[in-house]
């Protein structure tokens, strides 16, 4: 499926799937983290992406690889990542945000001058 023109598109060449995914993480293909030198490589290439742009991820697989269930599950475990990883953000940013208005509220009337009569 050919890219639009304004996409911006991050290519990625591996040997096989598995080199993409976190080794240690025992939980199933599709809800695998990502390794980290994977996930690093996709973040600052995606960076470089101007902000309005879609981000298109190509995976180049050995023909050994490129069985339509591995396929899948890749697009599924990458979608998968990069969901979690935007929650986990998003959730961390509100809770941050809510603790500084909760410091605002508590330093804003430690802050004003005490005024005696």
């Amino acid at each position: 499926m050919p890219a639009p023109d304004d996409c911006y598109t991050i290519l990625i060449r591996v040997d096989q799937v598995a080199r993409l995914f976190n080794s240690l993480d025992p939980t199933p293909f599709r809800k695998r983290d990502l390794d980290d030198d994977a996930e690093r490589f996709i973040v600052e290439w995606a960076q470089e992406a101007p902000s309005n742009a879609p981000i298109e991820i190509i995976v180049h697989l050995l023909a050994t690889e490129a069985k339509p269930e591995y396929t899948h599950a890749l697009q599924a475990a990458v979608r998968y990542n990069f969901e979690s990883r935007a929650n986990q953000a998003h959730r961390e940013l509100r809770e941050l945000l809510r603790e500084g208005r909760r410091v605002l509220l508590i330093g804003i009337p430690m802050g004003q001058p005490n005024r005696q009569p």
